[in-house]
């Protein structure tokens, strides 16, 4: 199919490819706006803080040993963090917290590339929770890293923030999505009712369907000057009567 006929194609229906991505739209945004429910995300970060053992406070010792070290204890503090003693410590307490194995999955802990700090961040459907949350983790990581190894081993530097604006759902993006999945449906749909239509509209059409010459074509009569032709006509001869 040549350019030409793909632009005629689209332009004859134009309509229902405008169709397709209002509605689309439409209903993503919809969606966001009245049915998704809102996440709200709150962020602690923690320092790692490499025991003496590890040849941070040796003679021999340098900075970059010790960020090597601090990195390599981040993995195993980050898996700890998503742990149920931790989750179901740091949620104890709070209001419509949910339980330590809902938690899990809307927490997320992961180490600063370059650097010995390690972020947790929390989600919940309220600003308030996801604060409290994420500050219970910090906090409760923390304890329970000195606890185990007996040293302080992590130490809140930053703690969480009350965040007003969600995460999710994120009504632009879903709803230029949606607006991009109605535009390619509606042009599918556009593509396919035109490959089913065997209506016959130019001249060419009609000398490949009849295999034979074409001696003319008669112009299409717009509707203004063919009334008004017929009522010259009934003017001009106005003894001419209808049979029923």
């Amino acid at each position: 199919m040549e350019l030409l006929e793909v632009w005629k194609t689209i332009r004859r229906r134009l309509w229902l490819v405008l169709l397709m991505a209002v509605l689309a739209g439409g209903t993503a945004a919809s969606l966001c706006r009245w049915y998704l429910p809102k996440m709200y995300a709150s962020t602690a970060t923690l320092m790692v803080i490499p025991g003496s053992d590890s040849g941070a406070g040796s003679g021999g010792g340098t900075y970059i040993d010790t960020l090597v070290a601090a990195q390599q204890m981040v993995a195993t503090y980050a898996a700890l963090a998503e742990s149920p003693e931790v989750l179901s410590q740091a949620s104890q307490g709070l209001t419509n917290a949910p339980s330590p194995t809902a938690l899990s999955h809307d927490v997320t802990a992961a180490a600063e590339s370059g650097t010995n700090l390690m972020t947790v961040t929390v989600r919940a459907n309220s600003p308030l929770l996801a604060q409290e949350l994420a500050n219970g983790v910090a906090q409760t990581l923390s304890s329970t890293v000195a606890r185990v190894t007996g040293q302080s081993g992590l130490k809140v530097v930053a703690s969480a923030k009350e965040q007003e604006k969600p995460v999710s759902p994120r009504t632009l993006r879903t709803t230029a999505t949606g607006l991009a999945l109605g535009l390619i449906l509606g042009l599918l749909m556009s593509f396919i009712w035109n490959s089913l239509d065997d209506a016959i509209r130019r001249e060419e059409e009609i000398v490949g369907a009849l295999s034979c010459a074409s001696l003319g074509v008669i112009s299409r009569i717009p509707e203004a000057q063919g009334t008004a032709k017929r009522v010259a006509s009934h003017a001009a001869n106005p003894q001419r009567s209808v049979s029923s």
